[in-house]
């Protein structure tokens, strides 16, 4: 679309997240104008005329700052030899800027013990909007100053978070005890990211249990465990940080 202006009066009308794609800077023989806008919606429509590998760039970026909630310059290349194919004398190098539009991702953190602090406290420094959650209120208060939280009650669904594809689930729970509850809700949801903490015996006997719950491998390798990237951590704040490194890695990593 040529009118930028149109075109965000569109989307902000549809009261869903959506991305604009803009393009800002194109040489040789590309076809597409500077200020050249096109969207997409969270439910997949799109807007604007765009055709062939180009549409398909534009897609797959979209589809990635909607997945990531985050917005991002990717440039798109034709070589000469592809641009022969449709008559064209030289190759094509368009720079555009993806702005995801919509909720940030959120960090669940099931249960509210010492780890679950310093990993929070992390995560907000790194600009993470983290959510800690408890069935113990008296845990949940140690929260007041470093994030949100929230009571659940794991035998109410009610209680529940509504956890999108874009957000990431902790499990930290106090002594372990409801790690397999968690992971029930965890599993029922589409979370970009699921992270265990426990030792590999613990997670062993946690695997078979799900497995006694009729869950499957595949729903299993879902869940990362050992949690955090491998930085050798020993002490519990050395284990927040490798835990809170492996977030941000999976956050900006391609999609």
């Amino acid at each position: 679309m040529k009118d930028p202006r149109k075109l965000w009066e569109i989307l902000i009308g549809l009261d869903e997240p959506f991305v604009i794609a803009t393009v800002c800077n194109t040489k040789t023989s590309s076809e597409r104008m500077e200020g050249e806008v096109f969207g997409m919606t969270y439910a997949g429509k799109f807007y604007g005329e765009a055709e062939g590998e180009f549409r398909r760039f534009l897609e797959a970026n979209m589809t990635k700052a909607m997945k990531t909630s985050m917005s991002f310059m990717e440039t798109y290349i034709e070589h000469r030899s592809v641009a022969a194919l449709w008559g064209a004398t030289c190759g094509e190098r368009t720079s555009v800027f993806f702005h995801y539009v919509g909720p940030s991702p959120k960090v669940y953190i099931f249960g509210a013990g010492k780890l679950s602090e310093r990993v929070a406290k992390i995560l907000v420094a790194a600009d993470f909007d983290v959510v800690v959650m408890d069935d113990n209120e008296n845990f949940l208060r140690n929260f007041d100053k470093i994030c949100s939280y929230r009571k659940i009650n794991y035998d109410e669904p009610g209680s529940f978070p509504t956890i999108e594809a874009r957000d990431f689930c902790v499990v930290l729970t106090r002594g372990h005890t409801k790690d397999f509850e968690a992971l029930q809700i965890c599993l029922a949801s589409k979370a970009r990211y699921i992270g265990l903490i426990g030792s590999n015996k613990k997670n062993s006997e946690l695997k078979e249990r799900m497995f006694r719950a009729g869950y499957t491998e595949e729903a299993w390798e879902r869940v990362k465990t050992p949690i955090g990237i491998e930085i050798g951590a020993q002490t519990p704040g050395e284990i927040a940080i490798a835990i809170a490194a492996e977030i941000v890695k999976v956050k900006n990593e391609k999609q």
